[in-house]
C-alpha cells in the first residue's frame, strides 16, 4: 500500500490544509471526484472532531492525518493524543445505519451527527484507543458505490 501523512495544529484554521492533501492522495488512487468529495467530507468531519472534542478546542496540539491505498480502497487514518471518543456511540450509529427512525433522531441529537455523517459517506469506520494514541480509521472503497 501507498502511505502518505500531513501533520496539522489543533486548530480549526488549519484544518483546511487536509483538503488538498487529500485530493491528491485520491487522484492518486484512481477515486473517482464523487467519492473523493464524499471521502473529504467525511476526513473534514473528523478532523474538527478532534479539534473540538479530544483537544477542547486548545492549541498546541497535533492530529496527524495518515493515508494509503490498494487497488481496493483508499484508508484515512486520523491520529490525535487528545480525549478518547465514545465508542459506543459509534457502534450504536453503526448498528443503526440503516434504520431511518434512528437516523431521524440521531439527527435532532446535539452530538453525534457528525460519526453519522462519516458512516454515511465512507464504507467503513472504526476507532482504536490505547489510552494515550487515538486513531479513526475511515475506508473508502475505490470501486464501490457512490
Amino acid at each position: 500500500m501507498d502511505s502518505h501523512r500531513i501533520s496539522i495544529k489543533s486548530s480549526y484554521d488549519d484544518v483546511h490544509l487536509v483538503a488538498p492533501w487529500l485530493h491528491q492522495l485520491a487522484e492518486q488512487a484512481g477515486m473517482s471526484e464523487a467519492a473523493t468529495m464524499q471521502l473529504e467530507l467525511a476526513v473534514v468531519e473528523a478532523v474538527n472532531n478532534v479539534v473540538e472534542h479530544a483537544y477542547q478546542l486548545q492549541d498546541g496540539h497535533t492530529v496527524e492525518v495518515r493515508g494509503r491505498f490498494d487497488a481496493q480502497r483508499l484508508v484515512i487514518e486520523v491520529w490525535d493524543t487528545g480525549m478518547t471518543m465514545n465508542t459506543e456511540k459509534l457502534e450504536k450509529i453503526k448498528a443503526e445505519q440503516d434504520d431511518d427512525d434512528a437516523i431521524t433522531l440521531m439527527l435532532l441529537e446535539e452530538s453525534g451527527r457528525g460519526l453519522r455523517l462519516m458512516t454515511q459517506l465512507v464504507d467503513d469506520v472504526d476507532y482504536l484507543s490505547d489510552g494515550t494514541m487515538n486513531r479513526l480509521v475511515l475506508v473508502k472503497l475505490l470501486n464501490g458505490t457512490e
